[in-house]
């Protein structure tokens, strides 16, 4: 399924990026009370959610799946797909960022993967899938890591395997 690269590139169309927006706004409207994961105050929980969604558009790209259109209250409870029989949660990062998770606990998936374009573009045209880890990786070589909205537990990308390693990462199937 994956290339034996460790980056997989992925473009996006103009289609693409209204499916992510639409994504994103019906989401928006189902999660307005609930208090925002956000790491940059700047941020609106808009384009949190836009941001989120093209992370899981490029990655459902690679695995042939689609996103879930509708979450709970509470978002998705760290499963954004299922795969292989493992629960997967993608993080969209701009460029040069770390895969971050508000604490140890919120990793609940068995594998979370990495997907990074450009800081600030909400349309990019290619984002990049960074790679995955496991979540016993994850919590052995994580570090604590402060973001203006508080304290996170951080990995740096270049400790992440490539997704065609993920028979090896992820531990045992559900």
């Amino acid at each position: 399924m994956f290339d034996r690269y460790q980056i997989l590139p992925v473009n996006l169309t103009s289609a693409d990026h209204d499916a992510i927006r639409a994504i994103a706004e019906k989401r928006q409207k189902s999660k307005a009370k609930v208090r925002d994961q956000k790491i940059d105050a700047n941020q609106s929980a808009l384009e949190l959610n836009i941001l989120g969604a093209i992370g899981e558009f490029a990655f459902g790209t690679l695995i042939g799946q689609k996103p879930h259109v509708h979450r709970g209250r509470k978002g998705d409870g760290g499963i954004d797909f299922l795969y292989n029989g493992w629960s997967i949660d993608v993080k969209y990062i701009p460029t040069g960022g770390v895969l971050v998770f508000r604490s140890l606990p919120h990793f609940r998936s068995d594998v979370a993967v990495a997907v990074s374009g450009p800081r600030g573009d909400l349309t990019p045209v290619t984002v990049r899938v960074l790679g995955c880890i496991g979540r016993e990786r994850f919590r052995t070589l994580h570090r604590p890591h402060h973001f203006q909205y508080g304290d996170f537990v951080a990995l740096d990308t270049e400790k992440m395997s490539p997704c065609w390693k993920m028979d090896e990462i992820a531990g045992p199937r559900l």
